[in-house]
C-alpha cells in the first residue's frame, strides 16, 4: 500500500492493512503486505520519516500502468494487477479473494541477514 505520515485519510487504511496482516482473512493464501510512504506530502512542512523517493516512482508507474490521472494515498495494490482505495474493505475483500485463486509461484524463504554498514 502507498501511503505517508502526512495523509490525513492514510490512518485509517494503515490499520486496515495491519489488520488483513495479523488477521490473513484470505483462505488459502498468505497475505505479505507492504506499506510503502511516498514522498510527495514531505512538501506540507513536515517529512514522513519513513518515505522515500523510490516508492513516490514506483507508485508513478503503477498510475501509468492503471491509466490514472494522478498517485493518490492511500492505494493499494494487489499483484501488481489491481488497485484500489487502500481503506476500502470490500474492494479488498473481492480483490484479495479473486487473487488468491490465481496460481503463484511458491516462495521460501530460508534464511535472513541484514548488512549494517558501520562508520
Amino acid at each position: 500500500m502507498f501511503t505517508s505520515e502526512g495523509c490525513s485519510s492514510c490512518p485509517p487504511a494503515d490499520a486496515f492493512l495491519e489488520k488483513l496482516d495479523r488477521l490473513q482473512p484470505v483462505a488459502g493464501a498468505q497475505l505479505i503486505v507492504l506499506s510503502e510512504h511516498v514522498d510527495y506530502w514531505n512538501h506540507i512542512g513536515w517529512k514522513d520519516p519513513y518515505s522515500s523517493h523510490l516508492f513516490s516512482e514506483r507508485q508513478s508507474g503503477y498510475a501509468s500502468r492503471f491509466g490514472l490521472e494522478s498517485d493518490y494515498t492511500p492505494q493499494m495494490v494487489v499483484d501488481g494487477t489491481r488497485q484500489f482505495v487502500g481503506r476500502d474493505a470490500c474492494s479488498a475483500d473481492q480483490t484479495l479473494s479473486e487473487a488468491a485463486k490465481v496460481p503463484k509461484v511458491h516462495v521460501a524463504v530460508s534464511d535472513v541477514s541484514v548488512d549494517a554498514e558501520h562508520n
